[in-house]
């Protein structure tokens, strides 16, 4: 399952029996850029119509902090800060979790799939074999926009997926209004250590 936020009902699932969970994090000011972009592309998305006429700046700092009555009032930048930290919280020196990050993944494929197949004791799956095909599978969507990959029947959401997009797309005025949006630090051991 993609994108499943922490919820006390998964967990008891989980360990009622005794799963296994695998993690797997992105960077939150990435994840909050490919977020905007998918807002512009969705017409339906409920801030679509709120942002689509400003800049990128100004539409993707509206992006975080507005609130609707579908989303409960809650900002998405609190929304997705906190999906995060839940998962790192609970995941904490539990050995039935491995936490992963996106990162990672980009940086050393076969290494993130290692960790995935050691972990489950998959000793029978071929680690290039998988990230061959994942290889095979990233460039059909490469090709597409991300439109069209929206309206495909299983909808991928694949942009750009590149490493610390971040760094090349906001500029400095607008890290610093992201950073004042945080509820909390974005600041932890993990991403300081991928980004080296």
């Amino acid at each position: 399952k993609t994108h499943t936020h922490y919820n006390k009902e998964y967990i008891e699932i989980a360990k009622k029996y005794n799963s296994k969970i695998i993690i797997s994090m992105r960077d939150l000011r990435d994840v909050m850029i490919s977020r905007y972009h998918h807002i512009m592309i969705d017409k339906k998305h409920w801030q679509h119509k709120m942002i689509k006429d400003l800049n990128f700046n100004n539409g993707f700092i509206e992006s975080l902090n507005q609130t609707d009555k579908s989303q409960k009032f809650i900002k998405p930048i609190d929304y997705f800060y906190n999906w995060i930290k839940n998962w790192k919280t609970h995941a904490k020196n539990n050995k039935n979790y491995l936490v992963l990050w996106y990162e990672e993944f980009i940086q050393n494929s076969e290494n993130y799939i290692s960790k995935i197949v050691d972990y489950l004791d998959f000793e029978d799956l071929n680690v290039n074999k998988i990230k061959s095909k994942l290889d095979q599978e990233k460039e059909v969507y490469k090709e597409n926009s991300l439109a069209e990959n929206l309206n495909l029947l299983d909808k991928k959401t694949f942009r750009e997926g590149k490493l610390f997009g971040w760094k090349k797309t906001l500029d400095k005025t607008t890290l610093e209004k992201f950073n004042a949006s945080l509820p909390g630090n974005i600041s932890n051991d993990d991403q300081k250590e991928l980004e080296r």
